[in-house]
């Protein structure tokens, strides 16, 4: 996800610039931050939005290769995606935690395109400064296995080493519930916001069970 605080300003207003967005990790990621940025500019114009006119400017680039294969074939089609978009908006973000994983290789790229690095806007450095100010007495990250991974190679491994492994719970959830949680985020690639009601009540009782575990 993102936050208001994740949007740079210099681009919020209609007019002021093109956010790009890369989806397609999973299929319904991309149109899900497009419809989330649409709110936070709603909010932040309030009663000066007009309607069509007031809104941002916003390109999906929507790439399904970035969502499966090797990592190789990851990062082939994600650099391809970056090279494309890069020129033609003023800030740009990809609309999957776990590929954030890949962004010190996205800003040398942007480098290497006469980009700057700084007009890739990090999803995951956002949330992190966000966790940091709550100052949790603790915190999970829930996720797939490389966004868990947060003392390992997780892009929140700076979360991780910033508040400690007191705070972070990285065995928070049993191998039963890490699978369930993997099975809750394959539904939601397959089926977007269509996913079964089952599936909503089993993220929602893994919820339930962390929360009585951790006390937060």
């Amino acid at each position: 996800g993102t936050s208001s605080s994740s949007v740079p300003a210099s681009i919020s207003a209609a007019g002021g610039g093109r956010i790009g967005i890369i989806g397609g990790s999973g299929p319904d990621a991309g149109a899900d931050l497009f419809m989330k940025l649409l709110a936070i500019h709603r909010a932040r114009l309030g009663d000066e939005y007009r309607g069509d006119a007031s809104a941002p400017n916003i390109l999906l680039s929507q790439v399904a290769a970035i969502g499966g294969g090797s990592a190789d074939e990851k990062w082939s089609a994600l650099s391809a995606a970056v090279t494309e978009l890069a020129p033609l908006v003023t800030s740009f973000s990809v609309a999957c935690n776990a590929l954030h994983g890949y962004e010190s290789k996205i800003r040398d790229l942007l480098v290497a395109n006469a980009q700057p690095a700084d007009k890739f806007v990090s999803m995951t450095a956002a949330t992190a400064a966000h966790c940091r100010r709550m100052a949790p007495s603790k915190l999970a990250v829930l996720g797939g296995e490389a966004v868990m991974d947060i003392f390992g190679a997780s892009p929140y491994r700076s979360l991780g080493e910033s508040l400690g492994k007191d705070v972070v719970l990285q065995d928070a959830l049993s191998p039963d519930q890490r699978e369930g949680l993997s099975g809750v985020i394959q539904a939601v690639k397959l089926y977007g916001s269509a996913m079964p009601e089952s599936t909503v009540r089993s993220f929602d009782s893994l919820l339930r069970s962390l929360a009585a575990y951790a006390a937060i």
